[in-house]
């Protein structure tokens, strides 16, 4: 990134030195995916609560193969597939991370999938930690459930024994909350003249 502003103007592919070898604590991580994630364009456009100093990398999630290790590392080895923890930004062939955040991935997660796992997965878990203590069997409400977080959000829940009431404004993003696991689908419409219809564990209000 070049400067803040939009990111079809300020995000250039630009060849960039390697990092020098890891010190101690630290390690080098050669990138295999990293997503575009919606921070990402908040903080090309300036307005993300952590800035880079320019010109920079940036990403904040991805995943990607252990290349190198600085003195002192020893839960991780060459070879391992972890995610880049948050702070270390990922859209590069080769980055620099502190051991002590990284997370050892099976071998066998599908990597695409493994490098959105550092954001939304989080996002959900505070959520549903931070703010009110919910005992299984209890309900929440979901808006937007058919988003990236929304999913992660509803799989954690259900993961802990909690009910799911999950709102969509289009009709085809019923099955995206269905599959998550949600127990009760809405889809909000934006006319009252639409008459409720009952859908397979959905139903679309006025």
């Amino acid at each position: 990134m070049t400067a803040n502003g939009d990111p079809l103007e300020t995000l250039k592919l630009s060849d960039i030195p390697a990092p020098a070898a890891p010190k101690k604590g630290e390690v080098i991580i050669r990138m295999e995916y990293s997503p575009i994630h919606p921070s990402d364009l908040m903080v090309a456009q300036g307005v993300y609560f952590i800035q880079p100093k320019l010109p920079s990398v940036i990403g904040v999630e991805g995943v990607g193969l252990i290349e190198s290790l600085g003195a002192g590392v020893e839960h991780v080895k060459i070879g391992d597939r972890v995610c880049v923890p948050f702070g270390t930004y990922a859209w590069a062939e080769l980055v620099k991370a502190p051991a002590k955040d990284l997370v050892v991935l099976s071998p066998k997660i599908d990597v695409q999938q493994a490098s959105m796992l550092s954001a939304n997965p989080v996002t959900a878990i505070f959520l549903l930690d931070e703010f009110k203590k919910l005992k299984k069997g209890n309900w929440i409400v979901l808006n937007a459930a058919n988003s990236s977080v929304g999913s992660a959000i509803i799989s954690v829940a259900k993961s802990r024994g909690l009910n799911v009431l999950a709102i969509v404004r289009r009709v085809a993003a019923v099955a995206i909350a269905t599959s998550a696991g949600a127990d009760v689908v809405l889809v909000e419409s934006s006319t009252t003249l639409m008459k409720p219809k009952l859908l397979p564990k959905a139903q679309i209000l006025p």
